[in-house]
């Protein structure tokens, strides 16, 4: 009788439930593209990007059972006083709002938001709005990252422009002393003229040779072939010690300056490259900070609930009077235990007097 009459005073509380799913993920080309790059960015150490949208970064339960979204419905619905715990302390409200709430994530991959509350309409109120607050923090953190990747990436176009210049104004400064402005190009039109000049040294020899033996060193043809292979000589020797030849620099040191150009060429050849692939990253990156990020889209929303889903009266009773029967049974044994000693007791004294 006290658990009906119990059971009948308890107030009816009411579930509404919201079905909501995360975006399908729906990559184009050039997107796929920019995840290929960014993964070979990030594996050398150029970018620290993980991932093109929030809920491929962070879990949704993160955000779902988030304090922050917690304490946002608290204080929008003044849950406080709703739930009539003015001398509570905020974590006492924090439970009983928790015990109220239900998030279920199925195995098809929607999520069921439920709240339970007396008040059917509100239930069904902060179900809907459950999910619009936490699509607020949940693009809140995803702009905040997307923030973070551009100012990441700001300041890595900066370092590449910058090292980009100063090696720029290296090399030009090595051109204007050198005259140095293609090496292969020079290399080429080098080497050509020292094989020609040389072959006409050789040439020159030979032909000093074959006079002298012919008609001696006194003849006169003699001496001029001797004069010729001399100066032809003389001109080799300058064009290998002297600047002025290929550039302002000697033949002997081509190599060494050569070597630093290409250096520095090579330096400016690849950091250029990199640059090339952070320029759409990095236009990427600036369009999803400005994109309206949607982490969860509402399937079915909460209606007003016409069902009470508790108490269960009928449980509470049927329960009730299963452990009222298992008490009595208890006593009973109990009591009759009691008297049974007693008797026995009474019986044994009987018989020792």
């Amino acid at each position: 009788i006290v658990s009906i009459v119990v059971a009948l005073l308890l107030p009816n509380w009411y579930t509404a439930t919201v079905n909501a799913v995360p975006p399908q993920s729906n990559s184009s080309g050039v997107e796929g593209a920019m995840g290929n790059i960014s993964s070979a960015l990030k594996d050398i150490g150029l970018s620290k990007m993980g991932g093109g949208s929030s809920s491929d970064g962070y879990s949704l339960s993160v955000i779902l059972e988030s304090r922050s979204v917690k304490d946002s419905m608290i204080i929008k619905y003044d849950l406080r006083n709703h739930y009539d715990m003015k001398k509570n302390y905020p974590e006492e409200v924090m439970l009983e709002f928790e015990d109220n709430l239900f998030i279920t994530y199925e195995k098809e991959g929607n999520i069921l938001v439920s709240i339970t509350d007396k008040d059917p309409e509100l239930a069904t109120r902060m179900a809907n709005d459950y999910l619009v607050v936490a699509n607020h923090f949940a693009a809140d953190v995803y702009r905040r990252d997307q923030t973070l990747n551009r100012e990441y990436m700001d300041n890595r176009m900066k370092t590449v422009d910058s090292t980009i210049n100063a090696i720029s104004e290296i090399l030009a400064g090595l051109t204007e002393s050198s005259l140095m402005f293609s090496p292969a190009e020079q290399a080429k039109a080098i080497s050509t003229a020292l094989v020609d000049l040389k072959a006409l040294v050789y040439q020159y020899e030979i032909e000093y040779d074959m006079l002298k033996s012919t008609y001696g060193e006194k003849d006169p043809a003699t001496i001029m072939k001797k004069n010729l292979l001399e100066r032809s000589k003389s001109k080799l020797n300058e064009l290998m010690k002297k600047p002025g030849f290929a550039g302002n620099f000697s033949l002997d040191q081509s190599g060494r300056i050569g070597i630093k150009y290409m250096m520095l060429y090579t330096e400016i050849e690849a950091l250029s490259k990199a640059k090339a692939y952070l320029i759409p990253i990095y236009e990427k990156i600036k369009l999803d900070e400005t994109k309206n990020m949607q982490t969860l889209l509402v399937l079915d929303k909460a209606i007003k609930p016409t069902k009470k889903s508790k108490p269960k009266r009928s449980v509470i009773v049927i329960g009730a009077i299963i452990g009222v029967f298992v008490l009595s049974v208890l006593i009973i044994l109990i009591l009759s235990s009691i008297s049974n000693f007693k008797r026995k007791y009474h019986q044994i004294s009987n018989d020792r007097n």
